[in-house]
């Protein structure tokens, strides 16, 4: 509830939908993810239920949770020991859950032995935006300090990647802004100089403005009566803001406080 707008604004929150995920898609082309991805419905369910060869209604709990563990597992470089301690399972049984997933998405398995391949090589790796970020512990002598530099390779190529895309879209956003709302194209408003409460404010620009950002959140305070063109504009920015082969789905919420939004109907 720290985040309250001033009189006659709104908060909005725009949430990108499992985008590292969906970039782990991308660079893998998993055929088998790439279609789960361009479906509607749960995601996690989806892959679930082709992993364990049953519907998506026999799928449960259990089974979802374990996937989705092992999907954001393979993003931190997580190893078979650290997916048994989160699974509370022996490590014989992670391997196989391991090799077992890679065998019904094999593309990934591909892409984390070319990713590996391509940090050895080179001794950094590379964003989608072509940023590089330098690994040279790939060669020192300790093994761990080199297993830790492979699950730096692996998490940078997609986290890096999700930073790169929540950057773009940002900048995207404010140009649109500036172009719809050209009085008011400020991201962030003069502090006000007097101690009142940011609720009994007076109401403040058109349009809105960038409040912060969290990981794949954008969140905004947008005045009222600008609302539907202002998440259009969030939206359509933040969905075509990079031409993966998945698509990036936005959720879209509002609110009176940052702690109490709902989702928002187009």
């Amino acid at each position: 509830m720290a985040f309250v707008p001033a009189l006659g604004n709104i908060m909005l929150s725009a949430d990108y939908c499992q985008l590292e995920l969906r970039l782990l898609t991308h660079f893998s082309q998993d055929s088998i993810l790439c279609g789960i991805m361009r479906q509607p419905g749960d995601i996690f369910k989806s892959i679930a239920a082709k992993w364990n060869n049953v519907s998506e209604q026999e799928v449960t709990m259990e089974m979802r949770q374990r996937t989705k563990q092992l999907c954001y597992g393979m993003i931190y470089g997580m190893g078979v020991k650290s997916l048994a301690e989160n699974l509370c399972i022996s490590e014989s049984e992670a391997q196989k859950f391991l090799e077992s997933f890679m065998s019904t998405y094999p593309g990934i398995y591909k892409w984390l032995n070319d990713v590996l391949e391509e940090a050895h090589r080179d001794a950094y790796v590379t964003t989608l935006l072509g940023r590089r970020r330098q690994l040279p512990d790939l060669q020192s002598t300790k093994s761990s300090m080199r297993a830790q530099a492979e699950r730096q390779a692996v998490n940078t190529k997609v986290q890096g990647s999700a930073a790169d895309i929540v950057k773009k879209a940002m900048i995207s956003i404010e140009e649109r802004m500036r172009c719809n709302f050209p009085d008011s194209a400020i991201i962030f408003p003069e502090v006000h100089t007097t101690r009142k409460l940011r609720s009994s404010r007076d109401m403040q620009q058109r349009g809105g403005y960038l409040v912060l950002q969290l990981h794949d959140e954008l969140l905004y305070e947008v005045n009222s009566a600008d609302l539907k063109e202002v998440a259009a504009i969030i939206k359509e920015s933040m969905e075509n803001v990079c031409q993966l082969t998945v698509p990036l789905p936005v959720k879209i919420r509002v609110g009176p406080a940052w702690g109490d939004l709902t989702d928002y109907q187009f």
